[in-house]
């Protein structure tokens, strides 16, 4: 079984296009997958759109964070198909399913941090800036980071049972919790 763990970049943030309705403008950047226990990541850009979904189609399975609810409608922009509709069943979204058990979006840096003792190598809102800005090679890496992250804690959920998190409402500190997960 051949496990891609996914992420994208994006040349725009959604106050630059308009606002989150307009998702399908804000285009890719660059997407980094990397394949089952490699660390070695493949990038794609948007003369590569195609070998992307050729790469994705031939996983068995999509891990990433937050991909069905952001990635994948990005995507959308540059496919001839529902690119959602496509992937969704044979894909594990992390911030999808500890939402189904915590009722909380729990972000990639606190899970990072929790879970592994590690988070992000930079802020989200910089990429698109740094991308323009022709600093293609620092928003691989970081987007390779996330990617890595993204692998570790789902594995470390799938071998531990259990995911920890910072639990937040409204800004305001609840706790740490840890529960169960059958990944």
């Amino acid at each position: 079984m051949v496990t891609a763990y996914f992420d994208i970049e994006t040349k725009y943030l959604f106050d630059e296009v308009g606002g989150y309705e307009n998702m399908t403008k804000l285009g890719l950047s660059v997407a980094c997958l990397i394949l089952d226990d490699s660390d070695d990541p493949a990038f794609y850009e948007e003369k590569d759109i195609e070998d992307l979904f050729d790469a994705l189609s031939q996983a068995d399975l999509i891990v990433g964070h937050n991909i069905i609810g952001f990635d994948y409608p990005v995507l959308d922009a540059y496919a001839s198909f529902n690119v959602p509709g496509r992937y969704k069943k044979k894909t594990f979204d992390t911030l999808h399913e500890l939402y189904k058990v915590t009722g909380r979006r729990i972000g990639l840096q606190d899970l990072g941090h929790r879970n592994l003792g590690r988070g992000k190598t930079g802020e989200a809102v910089m990429m698109p800036h740094l991308w323009r800005d022709g600093q293609h090679d620092l928003v691989k890496e970081y987007c390779a980071n996330d990617v890595r992250l993204v692998r570790d804690i789902f594995l470390h959920g799938k071998n531990t049972g259990h995911i920890t998190y910072t639990d937040k409402r409204r800004g305001v500190l609840l706790g740490i919790r840890e529960v169960p997960v059958k990944w």
